[in-house]
């Protein structure tokens, strides 16, 4: 693998999209989450990193941005 590209959301999101698409509690939502890796953890061991909030064409532009610098980060 060359890079590591990581999708975030805020914590709090995170707990209210748990809940949303299984039904779940908060406390259920929050002890999923604690079973995996948090935020820094991803960014820190990440290339790229985008957030899953940003609008879609927001989005849009910083993956075609990434994928526009990839050549030159892989030169490094």
């Amino acid at each position: 693998m060359n890079e590591l590209w990581t999708v975030i959301v805020p914590r709090a999101e995170a707990v209210r999209r748990v809940c949303h698409r299984d039904n779940a509690t908060a406390e259920q939502a929050e002890s999923r989450l604690n079973a995996q890796i948090d935020n820094k953890s991803r960014v820190d061991a990440s290339n790229v990193v985008f957030c899953s909030l940003w609008a879609y064409e927001e989005t849009r532009r910083q993956v075609e941005r990434a994928l526009n610098q990839l050549p030159l980060r892989l030169k490094q």
